[in-house]
């Protein structure tokens, strides 16, 4: 991580996915732009979800090294599946290790990624509140939107420009 630093003091320019990141940024060139992260919703993200499905399928979409976000969406997961009959479905490439009934594991691959994204009635994007998290730029968030799936997203850094309440 120490090469970090080194690199943006001798960089021409730099570009941030968010404020949080440029900030960071700032203080070893002054050199710095934003460009938030973008959706190309006239190619590939460009079809909305149908509602009118059998089963309720809660949705999350990562790879593996953000998978530990579930790890405190999964008790409130297992409370639900007491009273409601749902699938939580994880688009990855790797599956998940955790032990709820309800777990629907798919592979992500590029080919399928939109299609297996449609499959969700709610997509969530769980976060802590920590430097990493801030740091985040919301393409989840903005790939859920921009397919019409209602989204659950913790309201944590960039999170908080892109998402309006309701």
């Amino acid at each position: 991580y120490w090469k970090v630093k080194f690199c943006m003091k001798w960089a021409d320019k730099i570009t941030a996915g968010n404020n949080y990141l440029a900030e960071f940024a700032r203080q070893y060139n002054s050199n710095v732009y934003v460009i938030p992260t973008t959706i190309d919703t006239e190619n590939y993200h460009n079809q909305t979800i149908h509602y009118e499905k059998e089963k309720l399928v809660i949705g999350w979409t990562g790879s593996h090294t953000t998978m530990h976000y579930l790890e405190e969406l999964v008790p409130v997961l297992q409370q639900l599946e007491k009273k409601f009959d749902f699938t939580f479905t994880v688009i990855s490439n790797e599956a998940p290790v955790c032990s709820l009934k309800s777990l629907q594991f798919v592979k992500w691959t590029k080919e399928t990624e939109i299609e297996e994204l449609l499959q969700f009635s709610i997509g969530v994007m769980p976060l802590k509140e920590d430097q990493w998290s801030k740091g985040k730029c919301g393409f989840k968030a903005l790939q859920y939107m921009s397919l019409g799936i209602p989204s659950v997203i913790s309201p944590v850094g960039v999170n908080t420009e892109i998402i309006t309440n309701g």
